[in-house]
């Protein structure tokens, strides 16, 4: 699919000016405003993510761009959102335009379980790809999880890897992630990120695809540090286990989740 955006990757000049963008915001975060706009030479639509104004000059916040440009230029997975150009002082890039997020999905989702079956397995295909380099995403939640189509073809993506930690000795800014504050998003985050964040493990983001997975099947968003178990159904033993408090006691990979996603629900996904 991301052959889609091929030639704007090829003619990235980190030049602002070769974008055509809209007047509106498609959604603003904390640190970023994401615009959809138009590559300009041909005439492809792509979304162009920008630090807030106020966070242009600051350190922490363009070394999270960084990051998230590094990572979308390293890693080229279909389930993973590539980034296809960005200026040289980190302050934007560009990705591949999404039809959706899951915020606004889950309603054709969660009584589903063909749809839900094929979401869990993009979602675990992309974090597994990561987690082989040695990236954990820490930020798993629905807005992060997004829709492309093209062709008549769809897949889910895993995308926003600012919060991301990637493999040991290159870290962009020594320090930045600080003991005994919260990284991730209340809820969806495991109990540890709020602890040593930068120790955390893939099982971080196993326990925030189960959160995710609760949530999509109840319609509750998750509170911090309780597990968001469905009343009732098959997943709700799959849930249970990639929330337990203790790290040690979750799968520690994307295959010893879809060994249990297999076992409880009889739905083999790629492993």
């Amino acid at each position: 699919m991301w052959e889609h955006w091929n030639q704007v990757a090829e003619e990235s000049r980190a030049v602002k000016g070769d974008y055509r963008l809209d007047a509106r915001a498609l959604g603003e975060g904390g640190q970023a405003i994401v615009t959809a706009g138009v590559h300009k030479s041909t005439g492809l639509e792509i979304a162009f993510k920008r630090l807030r104004p106020g966070l242009m000059g600051d350190r922490e916040s363009r070394a999270r761009m960084r990051r998230e440009i590094d990572y979308g230029r390293t890693l080229l997975h279909e389930n993973v959102t590539p980034v296809l150009d960005a200026d040289t002082k980190c302050s934007w890039l560009v990705m591949p335009l999404a039809r959706a997020d899951l915020k606004d999905q889950r309603g054709k989702i969660a009584d589903n379980q063909a749809r839900l079956a094929l979401l869990v397995g993009d979602v675990c295909a992309g974090l597994r790809a990561a987690h082989e380099r040695g990236w954990v995403h820490r930020d798993i939640k629905p807005s992060n999880i997004l829709r492309f189509s093209l062709g008549g073809k769809g897949r889910w993506v895993v995308a926003d890897w600012g919060l991301g930690r990637g493999p040991t000795g290159k870290t962009t800014l020594p320090g930045r992630t600080r003991a005994g504050v919260l990284y991730g998003s209340v809820g969806f985050a495991a109990p540890e990120l709020s602890v040593d964040a930068h120790a955390a493990s893939a099982s971080a983001d196993i326990y925030s695809l189960g959160q995710l997975i609760g949530w999509l099947v109840s319609g509750r968003f998750p509170l911090a540090n309780v597990p968001n178990l469905p009343p009732d159904g098959p997943w709700r033993s799959v849930v249970a286990a990639a929330t337990e408090a203790a790290a040690v006691d979750r799968p520690q990979s994307i295959r010893d989740f879809l060994d249990l996603v297999y076992a409880r629900v009889g739905v083999q996904l790629s492993r």
